[in-house]
């Protein structure tokens, strides 16, 4: 069978060919006829095709967003046990737990804080259309001078590193 771009062509040579004064109008229709049916056999085709290829995207989209909210208990769940790991440690002082499989341990880590964003200087904000500050470099600013700025400070937090 044609594909749709070969009855196209064959369409506008008919087409074209209508022009001619030597065409007889029963083969001229003839043809019409047949183009016709086969453009019309290529269309419902193409139209289930089409609706089948949207009926998978929805169903893929729906699962998805079913996988996607599977992820996010997931994700919730580790992190609740991450958080009761920790919480155990920290009552027993412990930092550092290593069985066979895996090694729970703190790490020290130091985080800025941001205590008054009015009153962080215009060079330390990233240049966009929103206010979005340059944490990294007053951290590194902060963290070289030991200077103390009246709208931030570093703050220490322990985290929870699980290999």
């Amino acid at each position: 069978m044609a594909s749709i771009y070969e009855l196209t062509d064959q369409y506008r040579a008919l087409e074209a060919a209508a022009y001619e004064d030597d065409l007889e109008y029963d083969e001229f229709s003839a043809c019409l006829a047949q183009i016709e049916d086969a453009i019309e056999d290529k269309t419902d085709g193409y139209c289930a095709v089409i609706a089948g290829l949207k009926a998978d995207a929805a169903a893929i989209k729906e699962q998805e967003q079913r996988l996607a909210k599977r992820r996010r208990g997931l994700e919730a769940k580790a992190e609740q046990l991450r958080q009761a790991l920790a919480d155990a440690m920290t009552a027993q002082g412990r930092d550092k737990i290593k069985t066979k499989l895996f090694t729970a341990s703190f790490r020290a880590s130091i985080r800025l804080e941001i205590t008054d964003l009015s009153a962080v200087p215009e060079e330390y904000f990233k240049p966009r259309t929103e206010a979005d500050v340059k944490k990294s470099e007053i951290k590194k600013e902060l963290t070289e001078t030991g200077e103390v700025l009246p709208w931030a400070r570093l703050v220490s937090e322990r985290g929870l590193t699980i290999r």
